[in-house]
């Protein structure tokens, strides 16, 4: 059986479990992972390896460890890993700066515009966490209306909240017609 369950049956929190599962990880598992997090729950090898600046057969064994300590779970259809539990993921998005955190959010957002410029909501998300606002509103904008017009409404919601976010005070234009979306999307 897997650690996290033979901890389960101990006397040991939840909390303790996790805290003890991330720091019997290498500092470079923790970096990597770290970024991994602050890119989101749900992360790619090959965007991980280019924002991290390492090398892919690392990046890849470090995942493959952490699977195995059940911190995360690999998803074979999309290709694509994602943390085993929030509290892991926020745990290791801790470890990394504020300031830090921004910078590799922009990394993020270079590397989509070049491989997948198409993944507006990715880039929105991005943009918005990097603090750049002229970019995240445009992107999320966009993004809130491919989405809306797929019917995708939680989505659409979330666009509409990012682009909130960073519209000018004083265009009440743009402000109306997202305070709208977002009733319609309430009314649906």
């Amino acid at each position: 059986e897997g650690r996290l369950q033979e901890a389960l049956r101990g006397d040991e929190s939840f909390a303790d479990l996790l805290d003890r599962q991330v720091k019997a990880l290498t500092p470079s598992a923790q970096r990597i992972l770290s970024i991994a997090a602050v890119m989101g729950k749900e992360f790619d090898l090959f965007m991980l390896a280019s924002v991290a600046d390492a090398p892919f057969s690392e990046v890849l064994a470090v995942s493959t460890d952490a699977v195995g300590r059940r911190l995360l779970w690999r998803n074979p259809k999309a290709g694509l890993y994602c943390f085993a539990h929030d509290e892991i993921h926020q745990q290791l998005c801790d470890l990394i700066a504020p300031p830090t955190q921004r910078r590799l959010h922009l990394k993020s957002a270079a590397y989509l515009e070049k491989q997948t410029p198409l993944h507006l909501f990715a880039l929105a998300y991005h943009y918005d966490a990097a603090d750049r606002g002229d970019l995240a509103f445009q992107t999320a904008m966009s993004a809130a209306s491919q989405a809306r017009s797929r019917f995708a409404l939680a989505v659409a919601r979330d666009q509409l909240y990012i682009a909130q976010r960073w519209v000018h005070s004083g265009d009440r234009q743009i402000g109306l017609e997202i305070n709208e979306g977002l009733a319609e999307i309430d009314l649906l």
